[in-house]
């Protein structure tokens, strides 16, 4: 699954594209640019939304699919706090 964030949505004609910000082989990161239409969307699309998907064949060539919004990871509270009370005794 890939991340980046919508940077344009046409409306009007029901596609837009994403930004992702991958590393290359090397570590430095590269912009990629991804194309995507509405009916691949899990979600209501508008700029600047952060999102994941995954990358499917269009008609014209890749394109972002199973476009949704993005969740990270859920934090636990107090989990610093219990690391260090926690050991083998």
């Amino acid at each position: 699954m890939k991340t980046g964030r919508i940077v344009t949505y046409f409306e009007e004609r029901g596609f837009g594209f994403i930004h992702e910000y991958a590393a290359d082989n090397s570590g430095n990161k590269k912009l990629h640019q991804w194309f995507f239409h509405v009916s691949s969307c899990l979600c209501e699309p508008k700029p600047r939304l952060e999102v994941q998907f995954e990358i499917g064949e269009g008609k014209k060539g890749p394109q972002a699919v199973n476009v949704d919004v993005f969740q990270a990871a859920p934090q636990i509270a107090g989990l610093e706090a219990l690391s260090g009370k926690v050991g083998v005794q």
